[in-house]
């Protein structure tokens, strides 16, 4: 049994609550059916076709549709918290293959739309024999398998295998055709003139730019529709020469040629977690610096989109935990540390907490100087007893004082000022 003591109007109430259960799962929940049969709750996407039919067409009855919900996530487009996330894939109206996605919030309002590569797939061989025969040209020097083909925009695309003495890897090539000429603008291991000047100017200003420790794998034009208009942006994508695990990624402003966002990721394939070892690169540092100045950076994952950190730093000879949270733009979400002290070393903004024992002797007594206590910071949520938004979480733990054993917690605000204790069983000590 705990016993809950609220401070409110400066009327001190004492009573007995059972423990309190909250969930805060983060689950997410994965459904599919058919546009056709999509329910009625999502008339908003059957009206965003509808008033965009001369950009996307409406698909078919029949075409699959992935619905995700719950995710309350950054997504790798850079789109923001969204809680729906609606995936209409590989449909084709007119020989064209579509794939496009819809992001929404709770109350079903569209965020945005991400419109992916709109193929133009095909199984014919000679509408892309002029490019096919420059492709088998340029590149006689390997040995060529695996060609499939599509057209993206104007450019035939192919991608294929090449083996070397040395490795084997695989390229995407962009050809433009007309007549019987085909010329390669670009391809995987390069950035051609596909990509605007501005683009191509602003990757080779990154450190990815140097071909002797990034491979460039692809890149990608993509579209973003909201409430705004249309946003177009460049994704690159890049492996490590060093190491093949390593990936990069990097998004950039269509217009401007603005770096959006930039990461990189261990894919380790035979980890059985899900989630990807975020690599601690120089604009991860230079976020953890600007919110906990000198902390050293003990780990970091990536996990849906959110870069989790962990740090240590030392505060008047006191060791120092941080839990930081960031955007993959590295801007700070959340900050929670942890710091241990024992009760003689209590910094002096937290002498209310002498004073309650001071003033409530019939309640616990007060600790002795080497008692440990433990103090996390900034967390805001609400805790599982109901007591609201807190900025100081004080807990101390199992101290005797008159043959009993006591555990007390503390919640204050960013002031310092008590909101609540909480005074959990106390227990007659035994040897």
């Amino acid at each position: 049994m705990k016993k809950l003591i609220r401070f409110n109007n400066l009327i001190l109430a004492s009573l007995f609550l059972l423990p309190t259960l909250i969930s805060c799962n983060d689950n997410e929940i994965e459904s599919h059916t058919s546009y056709g049969t999509l329910p009625t709750k999502f008339g908003i996407i059957k009206t965003w076709f509808s008033e965009n039919s001369t950009t996307i067409p409406t698909p078919t009855a029949t075409t699959r549709v992935e619905i995700e919900q719950g995710n309350q996530v950054e997504n790798d487009h850079g789109i923001g918290a969204h809680f729906y996330d609606i995936d209409i894939a590989d449909y084709f109206i007119n020989g064209v293959e579509y794939d496009v996605e819809f992001f929404l919030n709770s109350e079903i309002e569209i965020i945005a739309v991400v419109v992916n590569d709109v193929l133009v797939g095909t199984s014919d061989d000679t509408k892309y024999s002029v490019a096919k025969a420059k492709l088998m040209e340029e590149y006689k020097a390997y040995t060529i398998g695996n060609i499939t083909w599509s057209t993206q925009r104007t450019y035939q695309v192919a991608k294929f295998n090449i083996t070397t003495k040395a490795e084997s890897k695989s390229i995407t090539a962009w050809y433009s055709v007309s007549g019987n000429t085909a010329t390669r603008e670009m391809d995987s291991e390069d950035l051609g003139t596909t990509i605007p000047d501005i683009i191509t100017e602003a990757f080779a200003s990154t450190p990815y730019s140097n071909s002797e420790l990034w491979s460039l794998t692809d890149v990608e034009l993509e579209q973003n529709y909201n409430s705004n208009g249309i946003k177009s942006y460049y994704e690159v994508e890049l492996i490590n020469k060093a190491n093949s695990q390593l990936e990069a990624e990097l998004l950039f402003n269509a217009t401007t040629g603005a770096l959006l966002a930039s990461k990189e990721e261990l894919d380790n394939s035979d980890d059985d977690s899900d989630d990807d070892k975020f690599v601690v690169n120089a604009d991860l540092k230079a976020a953890v610096e600007l919110a906990v100045p000198g902390a050293t950076i003990i780990g970091a994952t990536i996990d849906d989109n959110v870069i989790e950190v962990d740090a240590i730093t030392t505060l008047n000879g006191v060791i120092k935990e941080v839990e930081l949270e960031f955007t993959l733009r590295y801007e700070l979400l959340s900050s929670e540390s942890e710091m241990k002290y024992t009760y003689n070393q209590l910094p002096s903004n937290f002498s209310t907490i002498n004073s309650w024992f001071i003033n409530n002797p019939t309640i616990a007594p007060i600790p002795n100087a080497g008692t440990v206590v433990d103090i996390t910071e900034g967390i805001q949520i609400d805790d599982d007893y109901n007591i609201g938004t807190y900025y100081y979480e004080v807990e101390i733990d199992d101290y005797i004082s008159g043959g009993n054993e006591y555990e007390i917690e503390f919640y204050l605000d960013k002031n310092s000022s008590i909101i609540c204790v909480i005074v959990n069983d106390i227990k007659q000590a035994t040897v």
